[in-house]
């Protein structure tokens, strides 16, 4: 018995369901040379993440002019469920998750999430950039993610 191709491309669009979050940067900085420089918010993320722990940053938004950056960089889960252990005592009790990528010869990006805020860090080129800010879970995948930077 042939299977209908809808019923296939169904399975495996259910099977391939990823999780949206947007995370907008509310703080930042660099450390260059041993000196820290506190910078400006500057970026937006869009980072899809499945149930097998896979995560993909899809799309780096330039906050100064909305300019998209689409980006197809792969993250894996290091850290899932709630760690008390790693958490701070004001979030001992939070849900973290830890995805670390490789987007680029010499550049190493670690994303920590938790209920609301998430925590960056991208090492590359000398320099090590941390970034801040809120995060909130996506109501539709297909939304324009400079609309859902700004609500």
């Amino acid at each position: 018995m042939k299977m209908p191709l809808f019923l296939i491309i169904l399975f495996f669009a259910l099977k391939a369901h990823a999780d949206v979050f947007i995370l907008t940067e509310t703080a930042r900085g660099e450390f260059e040379n041993g000196v820290y420089s506190k910078g400006h918010p500057e970026f937006g993320y869009r980072l899809e993440i499945t149930a097998t722990g896979k995560a993909t940053l899809s799309e780096i938004v330039r906050l100064s002019n909305n300019e998209v950056i689409s980006i197809n960089a792969p993250f894996v889960a290091t850290v899932s469920n709630s760690l008390p252990v790693l958490a701070s005592p004001v979030r001992a009790k939070e849900p973290i998750s830890i995805f670390v990528g490789k987007t680029g010869d010499a550049t190493t990006e670690i994303f920590m999430l938790g209920s609301t805020y998430f925590e960056y860090v991208k090492a590359s080129q000398g320099r090590i950039q941390v970034a801040s800010g809120r995060l909130k879970k996506s109501v539709s995948g297909t939304e324009d993610t400079i609309k859902q930077l700004t609500k």
